[in-house]
């Protein structure tokens, strides 16, 4: 299957995969592997990810959404805000994430995600160029390990209504939000059995205004609400 790719995202997690392999040393004084990610040309990329389709890597998760406009939205709503840093919670294989990564190339954006098998992705995009991403692994109910840092925006994409624990999950956002809190959630019920409880607009609101956020914008896109909280 041919994919269109986020192809500096991809060329930095095929880097990071190869970086993270002592027996690679040879391969890894390739000049492909030596350049900052920003030098890159097509045709580096173009052959980064050759190389890592050669090794089954699963760069599939780079595919670009086709016509998500929740996540242009999502977007022009950051470039308006203008934050100084951003947490995401829950970034997953990286859907919202590579977007965020892309339209802002030097934002410092922390991402938390409770399963090794992403955080393994997200920590190689890191490693292979992205110097302006960290990575925390840690339940999202349980965000202590950053509890010392402030973040000036804190997005939970999709998160929420996947999860049983979300009044904790939300409570934790607030507490490291300097600003602003962005969560997105389905709009009614869908066909995922993975949802867990759906939110209508009054739900969202209590949500805020129990961790004494009382500036809130919700509006609705593609069968989601996007809610928008200023402390």
């Amino acid at each position: 299957m041919q994919y269109e790719y986020h192809e500096r995202l991809a060329s930095a997690f095929v880097r990071g995969i190869w970086a993270a392999d002592p027996s690679q040393v040879k391969l890894l004084r390739n000049e492909l592997f030596q350049k900052p990610i920003s030098d890159l040309t097509e045709g580096d990329m173009r052959e980064l990810i050759q190389i890592g389709n050669n090794q089954n890597l699963p760069l599939h998760v780079f595919s670009r959404p086709v016509n998500f406009t929740l996540f242009d939205r999502l977007v022009s709503l950051l470039k308006g805000i203008q934050p100084d840093n951003v947490l995401e919670v829950g970034s997953g294989r990286g859907l919202f994430l590579w977007q965020l990564l892309e339209n802002f190339r030097y934002l410092s954006v922390t991402a938390v995600e409770q399963e090794s098998r992403f955080v393994n992705l997200l920590q190689a995009v890191g490693k292979g160029g992205f110097g302006n991403l960290k990575v925390t692994h840690t339940p999202y109910y349980d965000l202590k390990p950053l509890y010392l840092f402030e973040y000036d925006l804190v997005l939970g994409i999709n998160l929420l209504d996947y999860n049983e624990l979300y009044e904790s999950v939300f409570a934790e956002m607030c507490k490291l939000a300097k600003r602003f809190v962005i969560i997105t959630v389905s709009k009614g019920r869908n066909d995922n059995p993975r949802l867990v409880r759906s939110f209508n607009e009054a739900d969202l609101k209590h949500l805020f205004l129990e961790q004494k956020i009382e500036h809130i914008k919700i509006e609705t896109l593609d069968n989601h609400y996007i809610a928008v909280g200023r402390k």
